[in-house]
């Protein structure tokens, strides 16, 4: 019986409906409550309205009766328990303050007027007070939600459960195998919670590559905090720097490859129109590598740059030949290839030469390191990427950093290699590719954890729809903060629904029914509507390695200052499995 009154209450009654209640059981204790408890009873036997209007008609009859049976002073005051003590109060207040108060510390006071006043105001002992009891409180149950009214509450009602539930899942496990993407607006909170992800990389000695498209400079932004945090934690620093080319170390992907390696690598610093202006450069580039490394000349930007000159590259044929270093065969090959190649490299390296005469110069270097050279130094690498100074060279110094990632990614093959080790490529769309997905496949083969950051899915599609489809399916786990409609959309729906109970509502010609009904029907596991209104720092973290289950996170700030010391040795601690580590929950 208790909980049919607490859902009568707080499911069906409205706002009018409760206060009317209140006001009859509070004029009228016993008569309000005896006529809510009769309707919980007769509502068992009749429909809802018609007990409502049963118990209505009680009251109105009473004080029909009470009217002819009950003289005007009983109806007026002493019927109202509650009236009758405030009435006292103010007939001796009238004399003022001082006689209120001895009025009311009399001796017989509480015997001849407190204590009756009130057992009339609990019982409602006549007739008038038991009627306009009953009535009051059935109006109040008269007056109730409708049905849609109901069912939002019944909506909301659920929805706060499963917020209690996401809320209790523990945030975001960083351990959690697989790549990770993240989503999320500017100042949402994206960056503060990649830097989790990287800080917990470069704390356990793990090989940690940072690719940052906006290639900021605050002291906020995500490559600043992780060359701050390389710091903290002792790290060797690398840093490829766009935006300040002064604080910049030399960097030489080409140190060390195959000629064929060398062509895959200066494929990706320029764009074709065409497939066969595409093999016709890339012929050319591994003939002038074979030159070259039978020259002993060493492979650098400069030196690739100076010698797709074909004018250059013809110098250096001859004379080779002459020496005898370069067999005929080859110079034969070479001296077709410069005929037929010739004007497609001029166009394909002009730009990059141009950018060579400037500030390439510092950014590339003969003795400069590579990412296999860092990685085997146990470093952290940070690139800085500026698309507003640099435009197309932006995109292609990305697309380089990648490409010889997949020459690091072969050299752990080789070796079968399963060191754990960390990629962040924020910023995406600045230098994503049509080969981006291949990258995907095969760091998820030799334990690196690749995170893929954007602020909307867009930046992707612009490059190819097809493409951001392939990117999400590679995904395994999604970190997700306030972004705009389509990308909310698209990552809702990608993710998936789940089956969940819905509460639908019963009325008819004379409304509520008070009935309803329950129906199973597929809601999406995170609902887009939900991460359009995510405030600042709060988000929703989903992992396929636990279907079914996403998780609200409130996202911290990295702390980048020295900590206590500690063992020399302690940084080798990426042999072992780390342990666990969750944000901060709500």
């Amino acid at each position: 019986m208790y909980q049919d009154v607490v859902f009568v209450w707080r499911s069906r009654l409205s706002k009018a409906g409760i206060v009317l209640c209140c006001i009859g059981i509070f004029l009228f204790p016993l008569p309000g409550s005896l006529a809510l408890l009769s309707y919980l009873i007769i509502q068992e036997y009749y429909e809802k309205k018609s007990s409502k209007l049963m118990i209505l008609t009680l009251g109105f009859f009473l004080i029909v009766v009470s009217i002819f049976y009950l003289n005007q002073k009983q109806m007026s005051r002493s019927s109202i328990g509650l009236l009758s003590l405030i009435y006292t109060q103010l007939i001796a207040n009238q004399d003022g303050f001082a006689s209120m108060v001895a009025y009311v510390t009399a001796d017989g006071y509480f015997r001849e007027h407190f204590i009756p006043s009130t057992i009339q105001w609990i019982l409602g002992i006549n007739l008038f007070g038991w009627g306009i009891g009953v009535m009051i409180v059935s109006l109040g149950l008269l007056l109730q939600k409708s049905s849609s009214e109901i069912l939002m509450h019944e909506t909301v009602k659920q929805e706060t459960r499963r917020e209690v539930m996401l809320n209790s899942r523990g945030g975001i496990n960083f351990n959690d195998k697989g790549h990770v993407g993240a989503f999320g607006s500017t100042r949402t909170g994206k960056t503060a919670t990649i830097l989790h992800y990287i800080e917990q990389s470069i704390r356990e000695g793990q090989f940690t590559v940072v690719i940052d498209g906006k290639g900021g400079t605050s002291n906020y932004d995500l490559n600043i905090v992780t060359e701050k945090l390389a710091k903290k934690y002792n790290r060797k620093l690398y840093v490829i720097n766009q935006s300040e080319i002064s604080k910049t170390n030399p960097y030489n992907p080409f140190k060390g490859i195959t000629e064929t390696e060398l062509k895959d690598l200066l494929s990706s610093l320029t764009e074709w129109s065409e497939e066969h202006y595409r093999i016709q450069a890339l012929t050319y580039w591994q003939v002038m590598g074979r030159v070259m490394r039978a020259a002993d000349i060493q492979y650098s930007f400069q030196s690739i740059i100076k010698y797709s000159d074909p004018s250059n590259f013809k110098n250096l044929i001859e004379g080779l030949y002459s020496q005898d270093i370069i067999s005929k065969e080859l110079y034969s090959r070479a001296k077709q290839v410069l005929a037929s190649c010739k004007d497609t490299v001029v166009q394909a390296i002009g730009r990059l030469a141009i950018f060579n005469d400037g500030d390439g110069r510092y950014l590339f270097g003969q003795d400069g390191f590579t990412l296999r050279q860092a990685y085997e130094e146990d470093a952290v690498v940070v690139v800085y990427l500026n698309e507003f100074k640099y435009s197309d060279f932006a995109r292609s110094l990305g697309k380089l950093v990648v490409a010889e990632y997949k020459l690091f990614l072969s050299q752990k093959a080789e070796r079968d290699d399963q060191t754990e080790a960390l990629l962040v490529m924020d910023e995406l769309g600045v230098y994503v590719d049509e080969s981006f997905e291949a990258l995907l496949n095969r760091t998820a083969s030799f334990s690196v954890k690749t995170i893929v950051a954007m602020q909307v899915i867009a930046d992707v599609n612009k490059v190819s729809e097809e493409l951001t489809k392939q990117i999400l399916g590679n995904l395994t786990n999604f970190v997700i903060l306030r972004t705009d409609d389509d990308t909310a959309n698209e990552l809702s729906k990608f993710i998936g629904t789940e089956k969940q109970v819905k509460q639908t509502s019963r009325s008819n010609e004379e409304g509520n029914t008070g009935e309803s009904s329950n129906n199973v029907v597929d809601e999406f596991v995170i609902n887009p509507n939900k991460i359009k209104r995510l405030p600042n720092l709060h988000g929703y973290y989903y992992s396929h390695n636990r279907p079914g289950e996403p998780s609200k996170f409130v996202t911290t700030f990295v702390k980048t200052g020295k900590e206590k010391p500690t063992k020399e040795n302690e940084r080798k601690i990426h042999k072992k499995k780390p342990e666990r580590i969750v944000l901060s929950k709500k």
